[in-house]
């Protein structure tokens, strides 16, 4: 009987070390591809319209910033957000098919103009520059 233990005790701690050594062979890692097709519109015809303009002296102008609210049913912007130089102006509740304009004072030809806005359930950011 005691050889039976023993020689059961060293077949499990073979088999221990054996599982070990080779793994589980469940898998770690995997890798996919997926295709994606994204359609970009243009700001005519996208739910975010932006147009902006400016007048001053090339060194320092103001911009104005029209933004459109154009998703379906009944979104409302809470919060339109517009950034260019350090410079930050919001409005609030721009409502289904509503124009909000933003102007920006001391604002710089060619420099970075941010738009984000947020909404019940949406959230966008676009990249414009102030345009003179």
């Amino acid at each position: 009987m005691a050889r039976l233990r023993r020689w059961l005790l060293v077949a499990g701690a073979l088999a221990v070390a054996a599982s070990l050594v080779t793994g589980t062979g469940a898998v770690s890692q995997a890798s996919l591809d997926r295709g994606a097709s994204v359609t970009v519109a243009s700001d005519a015809s996208a739910y975010l319209g932006v147009d902006a303009s400016a007048e001053g002296e090339s060194g320092n102008v103001t911009a104005t910033v029209a933004v459109t609210n154009r998703y379906p049913g009944d979104v409302t912007l809470e919060r339109v957000v517009v950034v260019t130089n350090g410079s930050t102006r919001t409005r609030r509740d721009v409502g289904p098919g509503e124009t909000a304009r933003v102007r920006v004072e001391n604002a710089t030809c060619g420099a970075p103009l941010w738009v984000n806005a947020t909404g019940d359930g949406v959230a966008v950011a676009a990249r414009r520059s102030v345009e003179c």
